[in-house]
């Protein structure tokens, strides 16, 4: 997403069409999200942008871990049922962040 959302913009409008418009759509799971998660809170809009990018083909949806947010947690295993994603990237391990050059390129993104 290359452009700011303003006051009185149709900002939902303007996601959908940058979802729309994406190769690949990365999701940052953070200790925030973990959070949610834990206790099914899916009020959130991201959780709605989650359920944009998941209708869409062609789509690669990349989860993509920060620290305090655990892939072994119960929680994560929600997440992935609700995105349908495949093994989250963490970027807290030593090679976290050419796993995800590494799945882009595999991409050919």
């Amino acid at each position: 997403d290359k452009s700011r959302l303003y006051g009185g913009d149709d900002s939902e409008k303007e996601i959908a069409e940058a979802i729309n418009s994406a190769k690949v759509i990365i999701i940052l799971l953070s200790p925030a999200i973990a959070n949610d998660l834990t206790n099914k809170d899916i009020a959130h809009y991201y959780n709605k942008e989650w359920q944009m990018a998941k209708q869409l083909e062609n789509k690669i949806i990349i989860p993509v871990v920060c620290n305090g947010y655990s892939v072994q947690a119960d929680y994560h295993e929600y997440f992935q049922s609700i995105v349908n994603a495949r093994t989250a990237i963490n970027l807290m391990e030593s090679d976290g962040f050419n796993q995800l050059l590494m799945s882009l390129k595999e991409n050919q993104i």
